[in-house]
């Protein structure tokens, strides 16, 4: 980027400027004084310093300026900016359209937002103490927590925004609409002729203290029948666990059982007349299979009853 260009008329049309669309200028310490009406839509721009340059009527559409220092955007497109935590105390904003960007826990104090559009905007946790922004378009604008106080916001819009906990004490606010708003928690000492006709509040903090005993009631009796179906699982799975711990030592007694019956098998190999080999045999293999398919003790006893048919057939003539 040349550090010098030439100054864009006063009546530059918006685009018509520099063409720095999709660039990574994260890494540039050394703008052009001056870029007004330039074209920087979807540039990443996160922790730049453009405290030192006019960006008035400049598109920064979508642009990525997490943390990012701004002094003059005056009429600037900064529709779907991520600002986030973004610098702009004493900013020039007047005109701007920021519809739809992230100012979350962004610093706006004394900045100027006259006439600006913040539709649907993310002001959370944002800090404008002291901003002017007459006639400025806060609608659907998420504003929780945002700290609003001493501000100027004549005539401005704030229709179906959430100011949860927001604070506009001290602001001065003639002629501002809050119709739709949720203003529950919204801090309003000393606020100049606020009027919140049409706006809404939840439950009163007695109504949400009954509510919640009410509540912590209903826990209480789901805690105590779902310890006792928890109880019952645990017991349930103990006593599996336990039976499993039997059946398996009761499985290897029968594997040595069945091995004590081969081996006296083999040791009787080579005697022949007075043993029904095919029956003794047939009880080895059969039990081989019975202790191979056996899932419980009822199995295991049918193995070891092959077995002792086993060794009764060694010790018996044909």
């Amino acid at each position: 980027m040349p550090r010098y260009l030439p100054a864009p008329g006063p009546s530059c049309e918006p685009g018509s400027g520099q063409d720095y669309r999709g660039w990574d200028l994260t890494s540039v310490t050394d703008f052009p004084d001056d870029l007004s009406c330039a074209d920087l839509t979807g540039a990443k721009l996160d922790g730049v310093d453009l405290t030192g340059v006019k960006l008035n009527r400049a598109i920064l559409r979508d642009v990525s300026a997490v943390g990012a220092s701004l002094r003059s955007a005056k009429g600037a497109d900064l529709r779907g900016a991520r600002l986030r935590r973004a610098k702009l105390g004493g900013a020039d904003l007047a005109g701007a359209d920021l519809s739809r960007a992230d100012l979350s826990d962004a610093a706006l104090g004394s900045a100027v937002l006259t006439q600006a559009k913040l539709v649907g905007a993310d002001l959370r946790d944002a800090e404008l103490i002291s901003v002017t922004a007459d006639q400025a378009d806060f609608t659907g604008a998420r504003m929780d927590r945002a700290y609003l106080h001493s501000g100027r916001y004549r005539d401005a819009v704030f229709r179906r925004a959430v100011l949860t906990d927001a604070d506009l004490s001290d602001a001065g606010l003639r002629g501002a609409t809050f119709e739709g708003a949720e203003v529950t928690g919204l801090k309003q000492d000393f606020a100049e002729d606020i009027d919140l006709s049409g706006s809404s509040s939840r439950l009163s903090v007695g109504w949400l203290v009954f509510f919640g005993i009410a509540g912590l009631l209903g826990l209480w009796i789901v805690a105590g029948l779902t310890t006792a179906r928890v109880r019952r699982r645990r017991v349930a799975r103990e006593q599996a666990a336990e039976q499993a711990v039997r059946f398996a030592d009761a499985r290897r007694a029968q594997e040595e059982n069945v091995t004590r019956l081969g081996e006296e098998i083999d040791g009787l190999t080579d005697r022949t007349g007075d043993v029904d080999w095919n029956a003794v045999l047939d009880a080895y293999d059969a039990a081989k299979e019975a202790l191979a398919s056996a899932h419980d003790m009822s199995d295991l006893t049918d193995v070891e009853t092959i077995v002792a048919r086993g060794r009764r057939a060694l010790t018996r003539g044909r």
